[in-house]
């Protein structure tokens, strides 16, 4: 095997989209790929200058909207606009300037990507900022899947959920989609 001198390595990490309130533009949006959940609790990581970081540590609350490959183009162009205020130093509303299209979870104010397959809704109960990164663990509030995703039994069907992943190096990343079932 071949030693990988690298800064980064995502190894297949879904492509998601965090929704959130901000204080300057009502509801903001941004693209993320590093989090996993356990049990009623997700994790979810950000770099700790950009301005999702800084409304989601205000407002400690946020929605994890699962990314295929239909919305791709606003997926990608939400993480192009970056995480920083704009010139001004303002937030910059990466919904307007993207395209995305919000949709409300019903009986909540919550937010989210309009048509996500999957949507979280947490809120956060702690952060840890290490070397440049804020790592958000959230409680789960509630998860929201399409109807087509869930059988006739009320479960999940697996094998229809199609998330785009994340993968690559500091040299070059990717996104995959279309999982087989093995």
């Amino acid at each position: 095997m071949h030693s990988l001198d690298t800064r980064k390595l995502y190894y297949g990490f879904p492509i998601f989209v965090l929704t959130y309130p901000d204080k300057s533009v009502g509801w903001n949006m941004t693209t993320a790929s590093s989090s996993y959940s356990l049990g009623r609790t997700l994790m979810f990581g950000l770099s700790s200058d950009t301005n999702a970081a800084a409304q989601i540590r205000t407002f400690g609350r946020c929605t994890l909207s699962l990314a295929t490959a239909d919305p791709m183009p606003v997926v990608e162009e939400l993480g192009r606009l970056g995480g920083a205020a704009g010139a001004d130093g303002e937030a910059v509303d990466k919904i307007a300037a993207s395209g995305a299209r919000l949709a409300q979870i019903p009986g909540s104010d919550a937010h989210y990507l309009e048509g996500s397959p999957l949507v979280i809704e947490v809120s956060v109960r702690d952060i840890h900022d290490y070397d440049g990164y804020s790592h958000f663990l959230a409680d789960i509030i509630q998860r929201r899947v399409s109807d087509e995703l869930v059988g006739d039994d009320g479960q999940l069907v697996s094998r229809l959920l199609d998330p785009v992943h994340f993968v690559g190096d500091d040299a070059e990343r990717i996104f995959t989609a279309h999982a087989t079932e093995i």
